[in-house]
């Protein structure tokens, strides 16, 4: 998730308000509704990571 934003990492960046507490409530909703049996997985795919799968697949 990431927030619309102008100037990113400068003196000036920029953000309209209404958005942030938009973004903070949507958050703050899917935090409190994630439950201890909920489980989150990387899925990738081997046709655009196929290195990576390589490197942490075990040997057959």
């Amino acid at each position: 998730m990431s927030l619309p934003l102008r100037y990113m990492h400068s003196v000036v960046e920029m953000a309209h308000l209404q958005v942030v507490e938009h973004t903070i409530q949507l958050l703050t909703a899917f935090t409190e509704s994630v439950k201890a049996k909920d489980v989150f997985r990387v899925k990738l795919s081997p046709r655009l990571f196929p290195r990576v799968l390589d490197a942490i697949t075990p040997d057959s």
